[in-house]
Order: C-alpha cells, then structure tokens, then sequence
C-alpha cells in the first residue's frame, strides 16, 4: 500500500477553545414582608425597619475572558437594603461599587422618679437612625509596569432622631432637675484615599494618602442654665458634637508575599484638626 500513516498527535489534536465567549447568569425574586408589632419591638429586633411593604432582590453577572461583570441586589425597605457591583477587565482594571442601609431602633430610656424632670420628647416609638453606608474602590495597572493606582471613597451618613438627656445637678442649694428631649441626628462622614505600590523583585513599596472628614449638620442643644462658678448664666450650649479631620501620609515597604517569612516597615504621619467654634 502507498498510504503513508497519520501522525497521531496531528490528528487528535482537539480545536482550539473560543476565548472571546461570555457566560452570563441573571435571577430576581420578589415578595411581600408582613411586620406585626406587640410590646418593644426596638429590643425584640434593634436593627430591622418595623414596618410591612414589598421586598425583593435580583443578581446578575457575566463572565469573559477579559470582562468581568456582576451586580446584586438585596431590598426590605427604604431604610434596609444592600447593592453591589463589579467589573473587572483583563487584570488591567478593578472597580468595587457597595451601598448598604440599616435602620437602627433606639430605645428610649426613662430618667429617675426622684428628680424633677422637664420633657419635650416625641413619641419613643419614632426614635431611630438610618445608616448608609456606601464604598467606590478603583484598582488600575499602569501597563504593563508592575506598578499600581488605587482610589478609593467612602461614606458613612447618619439621620433620624434620639433621645437626650442631660442635668443641671449641682451640689448647693439650688433646685437641680433632669430634662428629656427629643434631637435630631444629622451627620456625614467621608473618606478618601489615593495609593500607589510597585512590585520590584523581593521589594515591594507603597505609598498612601487618606482624607477623613467629619460633619456634624444637626443643630447644637443650647438650653438656659442658672450661674454657677465658671459658668454664666444664660443660654449654654452642651453636649456639641464637633467637626472634625483626620489625615494620613503612610509609606510601606515589604519584602515578597510568596515567601515563607515576610518582612515589612511602615511609617505614617497623622494630622488631626477639630472644629470648636461652635
């Protein structure tokens, strides 16, 4: 015969794979949150909105060879919710986006029988906070330099209404009582931060600048005050919550983290500044 036999490892040898496809996924739900209230409910479940209405949530996402992409969802109510997104592409570039709100119940606390007490509260049932907290992290690789930029934000914020409490007591003669009040919370705290690290060889260098600032919107208690030593009488201000900043300068170095022992040396310089001219 004149046929010449095959070469095995040609002919066996499976297509190449198809590594421009993508693979997505996608699901949601729904439904209805039915929410009976009887006695304190603020210690029966501190965190959870104590109110009924539609809930739901989805996920959804696509995988590929370069991009990356996902986002999920999570929703009880308005002040109780969680949402996620990411999207990656091909090593090159990284992006985090969060935001979670939680309702706090606060509970409210009577003050002693044997002093006189001055009240102005509402009903404690409307005592709460609602927190949200919400997060953007980039992550970008210069080329193909081992080198990269990281940015970074964050925020918490606070509203709703507490109860305060505070007395003018004072060891003399002069009629000492306990007031009770209703205040209002208003707040927003706000985070940012650059970074940069380089990998070279068994060396690894970083540097990091963060931002953190603090505003306090709620207006400050001020109440009338009968004179005592330093203070004045008249109209006080107390319990003032400042505003304030924290700042911080951090330069890293550490050896590689694929090795059985790692060595590092950090060194950070912090500036903080308060607001006190309220």
């Amino acid at each position: 015969s004149d046929e010449q036999p095959q070469d095995e490892s040609v002919a066996t040898r499976p297509a190449a794979a198809d590594t421009t496809g993508m693979t997505g996924y996608a699901a949601a739900y729904s439904g209805y949150r039915f929410v009976t209230l009887h006695d304190n409910t603020t210690v029966a479940a501190p965190y959870q909105s104590q109110k009924s209405g539609p809930a739901g949530g989805f996920s959804a996402g696509s995988v590929g060879a370069d991009l990356k992409l996902s986002a999920d969802a999570r929703f009880l109510h308005a002040d109780d919710y969680n949402a996620e997104f990411f999207l990656g592409y091909a090593g090159l570039y990284s992006l985090k986006l969060d935001s979670t709100s939680l309702w706090h119940n606060l509970d409210r606390s009577p003050p002693a029988s044997a002093v006189l007490v001055t009240s102005s509260e509402r009903d404690s049932s409307s005592y709460g906070t609602r927190t949200v907290i919400s997060r953007a992290s980039n992550r970008i690789k210069l080329g193909n330099n081992p080198i990269h930029l990281n940015l970074n934000y964050w925020q918490l914020t606070r509203e709703g209404t507490a109860q305060l409490r505070f007395s003018d007591f004072y060891f003399d003669a002069n009629p000492n009582s306990v007031v009770t009040r209703s205040v209002p919370v208003d707040s927003v705290t706000r985070e940012g931060t650059f970074g940069i690290d380089a990998h070279a060889g068994p060396i690894n260098t970083e540097y990091r600048f963060t931002i953190r600032d603090f505003s306090n919107h709620a207006p400050d208690s001020r109440d009338l005050f009968v004179a005592r030593d330093a203070l004045s009488a008249g109209l006080q201000a107390h319990d003032v919550i400042n505003d304030s900043r924290v700042m911080t300068n951090t330069f890293k170095l550490y050896s590689d983290l694929s090795g059985g022992l790692t060595a590092s040396a950090q060194y950070s310089l912090t500036r903080r500044e308060t607001s006190t001219d309220r």
